[in-house]
């Protein structure tokens, strides 16, 4: 041991393996840090440059993999929020919500997860939508008013409101 700390000896990949089964995975990953293993993979290049084909393969991946997925979603949506919104030309001028037939239709029949099958739950629904909603512009105060709402069932609408307006895309 002393010899190959010290380099008198060359670390072959069988002394390699038997020094590697003495630590845990968790040593290891302490003793190399995050932008060696990416180098290790071929991910990152000795000169610093991406492997865009390894990292768009690494991205594919997350299409079978939710937690990756879930990951990747969380960690865009936080660190480039900006960036999205004007990738997707996010912009809210101009739409004004209104109750319409499509969207009790869209409740009932299109809305994912649990569709609204009573009609006592749908008259709540449009009950809060017209107190509150009904012919408002879409912006970020609006937003912000349903957010902080006392009703927690007005964020529900409302979140239901933007799915169909996206389903009508």
């Amino acid at each position: 041991m002393w010899r190959l700390l010290s380099r008198q000896v060359r670390v072959d990949d069988d002394k390699l393996r038997v020094l590697l089964s003495l630590i845990t995975q968790k040593d290891f990953e302490d003793l190399v840090s995050a932008r060696d293993r990416l180098r290790a993979l071929g991910i990152l290049r000795d000169d610093g440059t991406v492997d865009y084909g390894l990292a768009l393969e690494v991205l594919a991946i997350a299409r079978n993999d939710e937690y990756l997925k879930n990951a990747i979603l969380r960690f865009v949506s936080q660190e480039f929020r900006e960036d999205l919104k004007k990738m997707l030309g996010v912009s809210f001028a101009g739409i004004v919500l209104r109750w319409d037939e499509g969207f009790e239709a869209f409740l009932r029949e299109r809305k994912r997860r649990k569709k609204v099958l009573t009609e006592g739950t749908l008259r709540y629904y449009r009950n809060l939508f017209k107190k509150h909603l009904e012919g408002r512009e879409l912006s970020e105060q609006l937003i912000d008013y349903v957010v902080n709402h006392p009703n927690k069932w007005l964020r529900n609408v409302f979140r239901h409101y933007i799915q169909y307006l996206y389903y009508r895309l």
